[in-house]
Formats: C-alpha cells, structure tokens, sequence
C-alpha cells in the first residue's frame, strides 16, 4: 500500500524529467525498464526505511500489544503486526486502515489508467513515425527514383504525382486523368472542354 502512494509520488515528483530522457532513443525500451526499476527500488528504500522507523519508535508498544495479540490466538506474524499497528496508529484508528484500503484500490485505478494511456500514446507515437517513415519513403520513391513531383487534384484535394521534366503543352494520360505541363511550370487537369490548375503540393 505505502509503496503504490510512494511510486505514484516518485513518478509525479521527480519521474517526467527522468522519462523524458528517453524519449527518442533507440532504446527506448530499455531506457524506460531501468527508470522504472530505479523508481521502484527507491521506493522499496523508501518504504523499507519507514517501517523500520515506525518499528524503532513504537517498540515498547508493539512488543506488549503483540505478545497480547499471540496470547488470545492471534493469526497475525510479528512484521504483520507491525504493518497494522502503523496503518492504524497503534490500533487507534481502525476506520484509516480502511481508508487506507480505499485509497490503495482507487490509487490501483489511477495506475492502471496512467499505464494504459501511456501505452496507448506509446502505440500513437510508433503509429505516427510508421506513418512519417512511409511518407519519406513514399516521397523518396517518386521523387529521387522516379522524377515525379506532388500536384493537389483540384477535385478531389488528393496528392497527385505527376513528372519534373514532362514535355510542354504535351497532354499525357495518368491514373485515368489527362495532364499538360505549361511552359511556364504550372499543371493542368483536364476537366471537360476545360484545364484546371493544379498547385504544388507537400
């Protein structure tokens, strides 16, 4: 329980600047299992050091309740015993034990959403460079290898790719609509009795 609050702290506290390191390395994934192993083992530290604070400053407490504990059967270990007595406040306050329970399962929640939209942005972010890498790939095809250019299709708004070095005031045919370069670098798309200009595109 103290551990989830203390990673969900790290993590808000300190843990973007550190993530954020990785983002746009090769290893990202790795990068990211070391940061969250880091994270994890303070808190462990971090936990592990404030029980055994707990422990040193209610000994006196703990050994006579427990030994009153064990003596009416209790099921409980002594470390057990101990965990209850700081959730409770030495048995004080049963009701912050329950909370403390209601907070554990709503911060469980939290988490599980944190980590599912961080997977989900993950998956978006590999979706977009997939995407970003097909269009450089797509633009170096037509351009570097086959001497085209992008044109928008006045109907349509598409990108059409038509060639660099096509012969002025020459119609060609491609895709099933009709072209001319004029001579002063513009396309046209032939609609009907009429040509329509076509702008540059990206």
């Amino acid at each position: 329980m103290i551990r989830t609050f203390a990673i969900a702290f790290l993590l808000l506290a300190g843990g973007p600047a550190g993530a954020q390191d990785c983002l746009g390395r090769p290893d990202f994934d790795m990068c990211m299992q070391g940061f969250v192993a880091q994270q994890q083992n303070q808190v462990a530290l971090a936990q592990q050091q404030l029980f055994q604070g707990y422990i040193a400053q209610n000994r006196d407490w703990l050994e006579r309740n427990y030994a009153a504990h064990r003596a009416a059967v209790g099921p409980m270990s002594f470390e057990q015993f101990a965990y209850w007595g700081m959730m409770t406040a030495n048995g004080t306050n049963p009701d912050g034990a329950r909370q403390a329970q209601e907070n554990w399962f709503r911060g469980q929640q939290g988490a599980y959403g944190t980590v599912q939209q961080g997977n989900a942005d993950y998956n978006q972010g590999g979706r977009a460079n997939s995407a970003r890498t097909d269009q450089a790939l797509q633009r170096y095809d037509e351009g570097a290898i086959r001497g085209n250019a992008p044109y928008v299709d006045p109907n349509s708004g598409e990108t059409r790719w038509l060639p660099y070095a096509a012969p002025p005031g020459q119609p060609f045919n491609s895709g099933g609509e009709v072209y001319v370069l004029a001579p002063n670098g513009t396309y046209y798309q032939r609609q009907g009795n009429a040509w329509i200009p076509m702008e540059p595109g990206h």
